[in-house]
């Protein structure tokens, strides 16, 4: 990347790889909740009137960007910690029934797995969480998807344990193994069959994580947060 007065150019260092203006203008996306001003410790980078400008085969010339300084410098913290352990089911579905009132089936079985948890294991409920994400169907964005597929053709049903200890969240999964496999719509009596991915149904997951802190610092300067340590080289 190169920079002078007015913009930048940007050519990739892999000999084999190109830039484009959409795959520059593209970076503003990714995990930034503005594409036109992106947030940085010094201040806030504003694409809103930039120009992306195909220069040869590689290389994009950009121009236009503004850098708006910040009256108050911050750094950024981001943490993660452990969430307990999971074990996961997938599952088919293809029965047409089924998936016509595939909310209720999901929710019967769920409901059903709950209480029989806590009678079976002793378990609260603040001890375990079960999911069951419908792909096929809604299984990314769930309740926020806009255009719902009402009845799919098929779905594949992920079931998902979450515990406090990988063992835990096994036991869990293979409790739910045979009504993942042959739970009936709400009022009837036959039990029908699905389709596991594989035997045994099973797959550990091991131990999950999630984000538990994003925060914005106010400091001083650049480096107060961070420890520096000098050493000298000696020549070998």
């Amino acid at each position: 990347m190169s920079f002078d007065a007015s913009g930048f150019t940007v050519e990739p260092l892999a000999s084999d790889a190109v830039c484009t203006p959409r795959s520059v203008a593209a970076h503003m996306m990714y995990e930034n909740a503005d594409p036109f001003r992106m947030r940085e410790p010094a201040g806030t980078l504003d694409t809103s009137a930039a120009t992306y400008r195909q220069l040869d085969e590689r290389s994009v010339r950009v121009e236009g960007s503004r850098f708006e300084r910040a009256e108050q410098y911050t750094i950024k913290l981001e943490g993660a910690a452990p969430a307990g352990f999971q074990t996961m089911i997938l599952v088919g579905l293809r029965d047409p029934q089924v998936l016509a009132r595939l909310d209720e089936w999901c929710g019967g079985v769920l409901a059903y797995l709950r209480q029989n948890i806590h009678r079976q294991f002793g378990l609260e409920p603040k001890d375990f969480d079960l999911q069951l994400r419908r792909y096929g169907h809604d299984g990314v964005l769930a309740k926020g998807e806009p255009q719902r597929s009402d009845p799919p053709r098929e779905v594949g049903l992920v079931f998902i344990a979450t515990a406090a200890d990988q063992q835990t969240a096994t036991q869990l999964a293979k409790f739910a193994n045979p009504v993942l496999l042959h739970a009936p719509l709400p009022g009837e009596t036959a039990l029908p069959s699905y389709a596991f991915f594989g035997s045994p149904a099973e797959t550990e997951r091991g131990q999950l994580h999630e984000f538990v802190l994003n925060h914005s610092v106010n400091v001083h300067s650049p480096a107060q947060l961070f420890r520096t340590v000098r050493t000298e080289l000696v020549p070998a």
